[in-house]
């Protein structure tokens, strides 16, 4: 195997690890990325993403707007409830 084809081997592995990831996007316009855990009926907890075996941390679910999930799954909670799309 040559160096170029180890190359182009190695960032399609890193590109796909890179994007393995949820999304919560805030009302206020953050977007934090992370791994998340549970969505209950009043809060959203989450780890970090760049650290996963740390702390839970705890979102008011009134203050977010939707979450990505990794396999391209939406929850959405701008309205009055909450909706779940699959885009894709």
């Amino acid at each position: 195997m040559n160096i170029k084809t180890s190359l182009l081997i190695m960032l399609s592995i890193i590109s796909l690890t890179a994007g393995a990831q949820d999304k919560i996007y805030k009302k206020d316009g953050k977007i934090i990325d992370a791994k998340v855990t549970t969505v209950g009926s009043a809060t959203v907890i989450y780890k970090r993403f760049d650290n996963q075996g740390g702390t839970d941390y705890t979102l008011l679910k009134n203050e977010v707007n939707k979450i990505v999930y990794e396999n391209g799954t939406t929850d959405n909670f701008g309205g009055n409830g909450s909706k779940m799309s699959h885009n894709g």
